[in-house]
């Protein structure tokens, strides 16, 4: 990678992660307290299509502290009828898609006569990830956007027997690991492989409830028979170690609950805000790391990923040697592949004119 395209990375990589860590200092989780101002009216999603953004965008959108959830370009507004507020500043998300080419490698083999050890050069298909980067408005920003309807105005709460069943489907696709209730702590045991939270009563509501639950269960992802997750494995090690393993937890809950369709309003681990601070600050690509760990927690969690074919990658993953440390890791995945990113420092306060059309996320 170029030194001009590292220090895009790095640029980028900077200031997506500022957007997070200036929330954090305000002693708030930056995507949890939007809901706190307002009814729940779902995560964010297209204004036009409806359509859920995901994983890291999620963070950033919610980060935001806009409390309608409708999200969409500047280009699209304008198709739509509706105008950017005068002085508004767009909100940069990020698109990555993966591509794959062909490129000649040098290998070592060893003579099979003379046991020579001796280089070749071979094509191989090489994959990686781009990024590119995408600015959207809030629909608080724009004149002439309807407003929120009364069905999507109104604040969502699950019925008891809702939350079982969500609770039920997400136990099944981990299987082995039990619920208990009883007590005044919430918290998985790795040693007796379960979840222990307190009686339903004991929670203010029902979506309170299944916000704990969700946090508990992406803990429950990291043991070695399922995403042997780092983090999880060093997490009584240090505070430091612990911070890493509860932001993995954090986004995981926030990510899966809005797939669930509850918000994840809970501030449990205020406690921690610091250390992610600290960390953050000192490795920006922690975020990325956490919010690619906690998309393959949710992933689990919700049955699209099969532990026998992610035990092979891990495999694989071990057996290969990593990429430059400069790459920025996919949001999919663990590898540490070459990775772009047009910088930010100066596109995020470009008119709104010129601004991209509408990214597919």
């Amino acid at each position: 990678m170029s030194a001009e395209k590292k220090s895009d990375v790095k640029d980028a990589r900077k200031v997506i992660v500022n957007k997070i860590v200036e929330g954090l200092e305000k002693g708030e989780i930056p995507w949890k307290k939007p809901w706190k101002d307002r009814a729940f009216s779902g995560m964010p999603r297209n204004a036009v299509s409806g359509r859920p953004y995901h994983g890291m965008n999620v963070l950033l959108l919610l980060a935001a502290g806009r409390t309608d959830p409708r999200w969409c370009t500047y280009e699209t507004a304008k198709k739509s009828g509706w105008q950017v507020k005068s002085g508004e500043r767009a909100t940069p998300i990020v698109r990555c898609s993966q591509v794959t080419k062909t490129k000649m490698v040098k290998e070592k083999e060893a003579d099979p006569e003379t046991g020579e050890i001796r280089e070749r050069e071979v094509e191989k298909k090489v994959s990686y990830w781009m990024f590119k980067l995408w600015k959207v408005f809030n629909a608080e920003q724009l004149d002439g956007i309807p407003s929120l309807t009364v069905e999507e105005e109104r604040q969502i709460r699950p019925t008891d027997d809702d939350v079982k069943n969500k609770i039920s489907e997400v136990l099944s696709r981990i299987p082995g690991v039990s619920l208990h209730f009883g007590g005044n702590e919430a918290y998985y045991s790795s040693k007796g492989d379960f979840i222990r939270l307190p009686e339903a009563s004991q929670f203010e509501d029902q979506v309170g409830l299944l916000g704990v639950f969700a946090h508990e269960a992406t803990h429950a992802t990291g043991v070695e028979s399922r995403l042997d997750r780092e983090e999880f494995r060093k997490y009584h090690g240090s505070l430091d170690e612990r911070a890493r393993e509860e932001l993995v937890a954090e986004i995981g809950s926030a990510l899966l609950c809005g797939e669930l369709g509850v918000p994840d309003d809970i501030d449990r681990n205020v406690g921690y805000i610091g250390s992610w601070i600290k960390q953050l600050k000192d490795d920006p690509r922690s975020l990325f790391i956490a919010v690619a760990k906690a998309e393959k927690a949710v992933d689990l969690l919700q049955g699209r990923l099969d532990l026998n074919e992610e035990r092979q990658a891990r495999k694989e993953f071990r057996e290969k040697p990593l990429a430059s440390d400069e790459a920025l890791p996919s949001l999919s995945s663990l590898q540490k592949e070459e990775n772009l990113l047009p910088s930010l420092d100066e596109k995020t306060s470009e008119p709104a004119e010129n601004l991209v059309s509408e990214p597919s996320l």
